[in-house]
């Protein structure tokens, strides 16, 4: 049985709605779940054991988040270091900066879709790398042996964003998609190449899930939820679902350490989880 404790902002709904979908396929795997807004998720610390936690101070600084944190998880603390994986759900990366760079310039190779402007593909490995350590996580996050670390990226917007405002990037490159998709991909090789040098694996978006213009399908935004249950509005473009986040499951079980794919004949696991979230 391999333990993964799933922490992270909003974006752990999908994994949590997702788990409960798939959980009957991998007999192997057990969840707990930790998450929080990411205002607050970003006042949580990190300490050398590996427990993640709302600090005192902040607490009393701002009662509010307390209330917040217990109302989602029903505690206040996650007890990391007692699981064998770590998957970081809704991981910040340079997304709009690549779409910018693909909407304004041609890559020798990759994309020619008759920019004024045109990148050699080394140059673009090289952007790629510096964008990519620039989302590193803080130094307390690197270099773990046990529990592995695996950060999930945050999901393309969902293609029903393309008639909101200040979407010009990607109405650009829906326009002409020509080697877009092959341009991220080659962002996320060399943040994947980034992260393994301080010990953290990089998941991706899942390929089934995505326009080859650099957004995810309608359909996996449709019924998403928030951290307490309730659907977000329509107008919520950056928010999956269930079907979403069993997608992400299955690649992460596929290729996370420490262990391989359940038997989906087995039947279902116990779910575990610190609470509501």
């Amino acid at each position: 049985m391999r333990r993964t404790h799933v922490i992270g902002t909003s974006h752990v709904g999908a994994i949590r709605e997702g788990w409960q979908t798939v959980a009957d396929r991998f007999p192997d795997e057990e969840m707990e779940f930790f998450a929080a807004t990411r205002p607050l998720f970003e006042r949580l610390h990190l300490d050398d054991r590996h427990r993640l936690y709302l600090p005192d101070a902040v607490a009393a600084r701002v009662p509010q988040v307390r209330n917040t944190l217990m109302k989602i998880n029903g505690t206040l603390s996650a007890d990391l270091h007692n699981s064998d994986t770590v998957l970081w759900a809704g991981f910040r990366w340079p997304m709009q900066e690549i779409g910018r760079i693909l909407a304004d310039q041609d890559i020798d190779d990759i994309r020619v879709a008759g920019a004024d402007r045109r990148m050699s593909r080394r140059a673009f490995a090289a952007v790629c790398r510096d964008l990519a350590a620039g989302f590193l996580p803080d130094a307390q996050w690197r270099g773990w042996r046990k529990p592995a670390l695996t950060v999930l990226l945050m999901p393309f917007r969902s293609e029903s964003a393309l008639s909101a405002p200040k979407m010009e990037v990607w109405n650009a490159l829906t326009a002409r998609d020509d080697g877009v998709d092959t341009a991220f991909e080659a962002f996320f090789d060399q943040m994947a190449e980034v992260f393994a040098d301080h010990g953290i694996a990089v998941l991706r978006p899942p390929a089934e899930a995505r326009r080859p213009f650099g957004m995810t399908r309608a359909e996996y935004g449709v019924g998403s939820r928030g951290l307490r249950g309730p659907e977000h509005s329509d107008e919520d473009y950056v928010h999956m679902n269930a079907d979403y986040g069993a997608l992400c499951l299955q690649h992460y079980f596929a290729g996370a350490p420490e262990g391989a794919l359940g038997d989906p004949m087995q039947p279902q696991p116990k779910i575990h989880a610190t609470g509501e979230c």
